[in-house]
């Protein structure tokens, strides 16, 4: 005979979509051939996303309780474009630690996409939620490279710039207060939209000049003032590779 009571159960959790379904009812429930299997599909979808929203949750909570604790990364390396950055092994080593307490963790999953390199950080929490941030560019062309090498570089460079976009992660100079040779820290922002004027550099001085028109007055500021011999190196790059 029909267990009356799982099949009012059924109807009153699918009816009045209450705010948790349990997993052994629902074992309970399949086993039940009286079971309407719409409804029992439908408490399977709803239980899927009190999960899903459960997981979110505790991946803002936790995110916010470790954003304090991520280091300003010090900018050890300079790029041809006379830049600094910060290593991504020194990154990776600052933050792991970090991560791991507050229970992230973070891969990567790099894609060829025709002549560029596209780079995804993932950043996934214990309890199954995640988020993800992607790079986009061209093979570095830089000097004595093959295509190989060249890819590897733009991954590297990849891997650097989704880390800092998915955990909003910011660097600094090697100086403690980030004023080296009297140089004001940069605005937010800066270094991310630094990175994106040297891969545009590689598509020619037209797609470059035309992001700078619209750029942050205060970044481009930042930089003529700052790092002039930066920015010709960018202009150079564009230079080399035409209109």
């Amino acid at each position: 005979m029909p267990d009356k009571e799982d099949v009012a159960v059924a109807e009153v959790v699918e009816e009045t979509a209450v705010a948790t379904v349990d997993a052994g009812l629902l074992e309970r429930l399949a086993s039940n051939p009286d079971v309407d299997v719409d409804k029992l599909e439908r408490m399977v979808a709803l239980m899927e996303t009190q999960q899903d929203r459960e997981a979110e949750r505790l991946f803002n909570v936790a995110f916010v309780q470790m954003q304090p604790e991520l280091p300003a990364v010090e900018r050890k390396g300079r790029g041809q474009h006379q830049n600094e950055y910060a290593f991504f092994e020194d990154i990776q080593k600052e933050i792991t630690p970090v991560l791991q307490r507050h229970g992230f963790a973070l891969s990567f999953r790099p894609e060829p996409t025709g002549n560029e390199v596209m780079v995804t950080a993932i950043l996934l929490h214990e309890a199954g939620h995640s988020r993800e941030a992607s790079f986009v560019g061209p093979a570095d062309k830089g000097q004595g490279m093959n295509e190989i090498q060249g890819r590897a570089s733009t991954q590297s460079y990849g891997m650097r710039y989704a880390t800092r976009a998915v955990l909003n992660l910011r660097t600094k100079g090697e100086d403690d207060d980030g004023n080296s040779a009297g140089a004001p820290e940069p605005p937010d922002g800066y270094e991310d939209w630094l990175m994106d004027m040297e891969v545009l550099a590689e598509e020619g001085t037209k797609r470059l000049h035309e992001t700078w028109k619209v750029s942050d007055p205060e970044f481009r500021r930042h930089l003529t003032t700052h790092n002039p011999a930066g920015w010709n190196a960018i202009k150079d790059a564009a230079r080399k590779v035409g209109a």
